[in-house]
């Protein structure tokens, strides 16, 4: 490669960068959750909400075995709690808080469940 094509092509992947606008750390925020949680009848929006929740609360019950936070939460969900419960607890939690619909959907939906099934003080 000469350097007129070396210049060019790091021109363009610059502007690729500079025009590809803001990123996201996170894939859904509290607002696309809401949605997807509430679409009624949208069979791969409410899949994709049940996804979302039990990836959570796996991962917050991985955390606690091993005496760790997951986001600076902590939940103790009780045996027998199914899923669906999980993602009526979320929903409430995001119609009580619309102001906080910003945030990243994994940190909304901990708070959620923490707040819902608090773990016991030590």
């Amino acid at each position: 490669m000469n350097c007129r094509t070396g210049i060019f092509v790091a021109l363009c992947l610059a502007a690729c960068v500079a025009l590809s606008g803001p990123t996201r750390a996170e894939f859904y925020d509290g607002n696309d959750l809401h949605l997807m949680c509430t679409s009624g009848g949208n069979v791969e929006d409410s899949g994709i909400c049940s996804g979302y929740a039990a990836a959570i609360l796996d991962a917050m019950a991985a955390h606690r075995e091993r005496g760790l936070d997951f986001l600076g939460q902590k939940s103790c969900v009780p045996d027998g709690v199914k899923l669906e419960q999980a993602g009526e607890r979320i929903v409430g939690y995001l119609e009580r808080h619309p102001q906080w619909r910003h945030h990243p959907g994994a940190y909304l939906v901990a708070l959620a469940l923490s707040e819902a099934w608090p773990c016991p003080e030590r």
